[in-house]
């Protein structure tokens, strides 16, 4: 049964790390459309308009591209973070497992069983409790990355409708 389980975490660490690289690999796909906006937006405003657009203009179109680009950036710093110390967990408790079963074999007491499944081993409970730490900041810096592509978005479209009819 505890092999079962530890084959089991085994697939489940593998589930996690894909769905971790599916979602770093969104914030790579934010953080290059905000910097190619962030570059760009300001040659085809220029293009766009018949006024000459330069100072304070361009600051106002770019800088909410940037921030999205910043905030990108941390978050993916922070979700490698995370990914680091939820790949160790899941191999020590893997490790334990395997441990538990090769030193006490078919006697392994029940209390054991329950004592490593509920974390009860400090270096566990501890490593646990850093990936608690990390997973509201990396879902709060997702969220945030992405309301920031979003309204760079809309800003850039409004500011050029704004810019072209006045």
């Amino acid at each position: 049964v505890l092999e079962s389980y530890a084959e089991r975490l085994s697939n489940n660490q593998e589930l996690v790390a894909s769905q971790n690289e599916s979602s770093a690999s969104r914030l790579v796909w934010f953080v290059a459309i905000a910097g190619y906006a962030f570059l760009n937006v300001p040659i085809y405003l220029r293009a766009l308009s018949e006024d000459t657009v330069s100072g304070m203009m361009l600051i106002v179109i770019s800088a909410p591209w940037a921030l999205t680009a910043v905030f990108g950036v941390i978050t993916h710093w922070i979700q490698g973070e995370l990914t680091s110390k939820d790949n160790q967990c899941y191999a020590k408790r893997i490790e334990n497992l395997y441990a538990l079963i090769m030193t006490e074999g078919d006697k392994i007491s029940d209390q054991r069983v329950l004592d490593l499944l509920q974390e009860k081993d400090s270096d566990l409970h501890a490593c646990r409790k850093s990936t608690e730490g990390l997973e509201p900041w990396v879902k709060w810096m997702s969220h945030l990355t992405f309301f920031s592509l979003c309204i760079s978005i809309l800003w850039s479209v409004v500011f050029v409708l704004l810019l072209l009819t006045s």
